[in-house]
């Protein structure tokens, strides 16, 4: 995982839930670039979720798998380019990266 923010970066945190389940979405529609990107199954879901990219599946295993409280880190990616999928309507993940900004 990254360092701690250097002058002009912030660390975010947000929550993304999927409505219907088998319907990815991305965790912005803003290309937002991450340094680092923690991804956490919500403690609330009562099923699992997965995190990939266009292509992430729950129902064909595409991506990486989260029961509740499970996380993956990734790094230097674009929120824009990671997909959620549950199977449960209304679940989903919590989220924690650092953005890159420009010093002003």
């Amino acid at each position: 995982m990254g360092s701690f923010p250097k002058k002009g970066q912030a660390i975010v945190t947000a929550i993304a839930t999927i409505a219907v389940p088998g319907t990815q979405a991305a965790l912005s529609t803003t290309r937002v670039f991450c340094n680092w990107l923690v991804i956490q199954a919500l403690s609330t879901n009562t099923d699992d979720i997965i995190i990939g990219g266009t292509n992430a599946d729950l129902a064909t295993n595409l991506g990486v798998r989260l029961a509740a409280r499970n996380t993956v880190t990734l790094d230097n990616v674009y929120l824009s380019e990671v997909f959620l999928d549950v199977a449960v309507g209304g679940q989903g993940v919590q989220y924690t990266y650092q953005e890159k900004r420009k010093i002003t």
